[in-house]
């Protein structure tokens, strides 16, 4: 196995579904077009996380933090950090019918 030697990260901002949120043992669980993003909250966003409830639609920042080895290929899975988020405010459409 080759020694890892350094960290990368990424900024994504994400368009999604809160899907499952603990702001004690600090996880998030986003979903989204591009896939389901799951990981730690950061300190700086759990009073964010209070704001939203489970089922709405969000716009999250989420740090991609993926690992390297010496060789420079990435090793395992990249993990998620949740750095802000915000209600969406996106409109639902109305269910009722104009008389």
């Amino acid at each position: 196995m080759v020694d890892t030697i350094n960290e990368q990260s990424r900024t994504l901002p994400v368009a999604g579904i809160l899907a499952g949120g603990d702001a004690i043992s600090r996880r998030f669980h986003s979903e989204a077009k591009d896939g389901a993003f799951r990981g730690e909250v950061a300190t700086e966003a759990i009073e964010q996380l209070h704001k939203v409830h489970l089922g709405d639609r969000v716009i999250a920042t989420i740090q991609e933090i993926t690992e390297h080895a010496e060789d420079g290929q990435p090793e395992g899975t990249p993990t998620y950090l949740l750095v802000g988020i915000s209600g969406a405010n996106v409109r639902k459409a109305s269910s009722r019918k104009k008389k």
